[in-house]
């Protein structure tokens, strides 16, 4: 064996020996971290959530993988095998349809916190913005909502304009988001004039927005739920035991949404 060959030879066995160092370390330091909880929740949670999850992992050494998106489509993940151990919906509606499919632990089925569709525009929009009924004004040209196929705050969104016969006539003008958060974010960057949306995300910005009346649309109820597939059954339910904790339920009032 020439010189050459030899140096190959030796970084090839470093090379080697430096991967497996890396792996070992790695799976090292997810055995230090503990389990790892992957939760889908909905979009109008992901502020309240951001924060919370550092803290249960502070207290419990127990990491959340968050995963955000329309309570809909998210129960169609879960229907079709995604590997999650719990579900937070903004419809207990999906929970329901996860439940008789036996996906969902009943035991564990937890309301932790209610939520209102707000309407939001941005700080130089509409003005004289304080009701659904001045969303038909001549000045509002495109409405946000999301999808009342499969995203919460749609369906609430369709249903307060039913009740404020207000569907049919404002067709023309509304404009459909995949989800809450991409509703309100249409609205933040001037893409529509108003938008629907959660009062929990509306905190979270600086425009200006009025809540709709319960008489149009009653609060959103947040709910949560083990799954039955979930690998740490124990570390999933510690989890929506610390949503019901005083310590929680104060996180969630800052992000605008309502507990017990």
């Amino acid at each position: 064996m020439d010189l050459r060959q030899f140096e190959r030879g030796w970084i090839r066995a470093i090379s080697t020996l430096s991967s497996l160092s890396l792996g070992l370390f790695a799976c090292s330091g997810q055995a230090e971290r503990g389990p790892e909880l992957t939760l889908s929740a909905a979009s109008s949670l992901s502020f309240a959530f951001d924060e919370l999850a550092p803290v249960f992992e502070a207290e419990t050494g127990v990491r959340l993988l968050l995963n955000f998106g329309s309570s809909g489509r998210l129960a169609q993940q879960i229907e079709r095998g995604a590997p999650v151990d719990l579900f937070a919906s903004a419809d207990p509606a999906f929970l329901d349809e996860l439940s008789a499919d036996g996906l969902i632990t009943a035991a564990t089925r937890t309301v932790f916190a209610r939520d209102r569709l707000a309407i939001w525009t941005r700080q130089d929009g509409p003005s004289d913005l304080q009701s659904l009924a001045d969303l038909s004004a001549r000045g509002i040209e495109r409405i946000a909502i999301a999808n009342p196929l499969h995203a919460p705050f749609g369906i609430a969104a369709r249903s307060a304009l039913r009740r404020a016969s207000l569907w049919d006539p404002l067709q023309s003008r509304l404009i459909t988001a995949e989800t809450v958060r991409q509703a309100l974010y249409y609205a933040e960057t001037g893409n529509v004039d108003v938008a629907l949306v959660s009062a929990g995300l509306a905190s979270h910005t600086d425009g200006r927005w009025q809540l709709v009346p319960d008489d149009l649309c009653e609060p959103v109820v947040q709910t949560i739920a083990v799954l039955e597939a979930t690998r740490f059954p124990a570390e999933a339910r510690r989890f929506v035991t610390f949503l019901k904790s005083s310590k929680a339920q104060t996180l969630l009032g800052d992000h605008g949404l309502e507990t017990d």
